[in-house]
């Protein structure tokens, strides 16, 4: 009898031992598997007026992975605006997002601000609906522009300056800080554009491209959508 015991405790032990192996397996397996030379690659893409007539143009950048042998083809080179390598600090970062997201620990950032843009302008229009549902529209950085736009169809005024924009916003409003400012600024002032808003906490960065490269264009840092709607309003009196 204390044989059998024994035999089948060796046994659970090794079956536990077995499985966790495995799931740190899986767990590692992009590292064993992925191509160490991979590049992420960001991309001017125009801003964009999502909502008609409301001269809010949202700021975004193309993304594209590529592996080592991989290449982008494209008539104008200004277009590639970086070019950064994934290395095991990336892989990690993107597997334990994905995990975290699966176990609703955290919430994916393009569902998040989702949500936090319905809830603080309390529903929205079609067009920003569409724009949302797009598979070509990721992060949370539009949430900003998105949520101007959606006050200005509501209200009785017209904004008449374009207006390039780029933050990310809670459910209450407030503007948190985004990534990749640098280019941002640079696809700003490349379409023309003369007013800028930004989080007040990117301010910095931005302010250190425009001067760097010589650009033309205002700058201007906000914390709430509120602060963001009032400067407009005042541009246009």
């Amino acid at each position: 009898m204390g044989l059998s015991v024994n035999v089948q405790a060796v046994y659970r032990s090794f079956v536990l031992a077995s499985v966790f192996v495995f799931l740190i397996f899986l767990y590692e397996s992009p590292l064993f598997f992925s191509d160490r030379s991979k590049t992420e690659s960001y991309l001017y893409i125009p801003t964009e007026e999502v909502v008609s007539n409301t001269n809010i143009y949202i700021i975004s950048i193309g993304t594209v992975e590529l592996s080592e042998k991989g290449k982008i083809f494209m008539e104008d080179e200004s277009n590639l605006l970086k070019v950064i390598s994934i290395n095991n600090f990336h892989r990690y970062t993107s597997k334990n997002r994905l995990l975290f997201e699966y176990f609703h620990i955290w919430k994916n950032q393009d569902i998040e601000m989702a949500e936090n843009l319905e809830q603080y302008i309390n529903g929205t229009n079609t067009q920003i609906m569409e724009y949302l549902s797009r598979n070509d529209v990721t992060g949370a950085s539009s949430g900003l522009a998105l949520a101007i736009s959606s006050l200005i169809t509501e209200s009785d005024w017209n904004n008449l300056v374009p207006v390039a924009v780029t933050g990310a916003i809670d459910d209450k409003g407030n503007v948190l800080g985004i990534g990749l400012v640098r280019e941002k600024i640079i696809i700003a002032a490349r379409d023309g554009h003369t007013h800028v808003i930004i989080p007040k906490a990117n301010l910095k960065e931005a302010q250190k491209t425009k001067e760097e490269l010589g650009l033309s264009l205002a700058i201007y840092e906000v914390t709430s959508v509120d602060e963001a709607v009032n400067i407009i309003k005042e541009w246009n009196d």
